[in-house]
């Protein structure tokens, strides 16, 4: 059953991601908060399907404080962080470098305000980060 599960979610969620994609890329031609209203509902998209279709459902313990503050997570997998863009008010995530260099995806993860970290540059990759988060601040 879980085979069968994955694969209904996989169909769905990534089959609906590519005109998402668009739909971003349209909405940051117009400015950032059509491009972050598609965005968000992406990551709705990614929620329903967690929570309908895998039977996966987010808990949160404690609570989210009001205003800018750094908000660090150790994940397993890209879920987590993309219920933080949910959870949070336009978050700057951090993120591999890797992901940037996927075709228009990319492109919008770095217009959204994320920050890109090669994991490999050291110190240089450090400034760069710091410099990028000044930048989205």
């Amino acid at each position: 059953m879980a085979v069968i599960r994955t694969a209904v979610f996989m169909l769905v969620f990534y089959g609906l991601t590519v005109p998402y994609v668009a739909a971003a890329l349209i909405g940051a031609a117009i400015g950032p908060r059509p491009m972050h209203a598609v965005i968000h509902s992406w990551v709705r998209l990614l929620d329903w399907c967690s929570r309908h279709i895998l039977g996966i459902r987010m808990r949160i313990e404690g609570e989210i404080p009001e205003g800018q503050f750094l908000f660090a997570a150790k994940h397993q997998a890209m879920y987590e962080t993309m219920e933080l863009l949910n959870m949070l008010d336009t978050p700057a995530p951090v993120l591999k470098k890797e992901l940037t260099d996927i075709f228009a995806w990319g492109w919008l993860a770095k217009q959204y305000g994320g920050i890109p970290v090669d994991r490999s540059g050291g110190a240089k990759t450090m400034r760069a980060m710091l410099k990028r988060t000044r930048e989205v601040l």
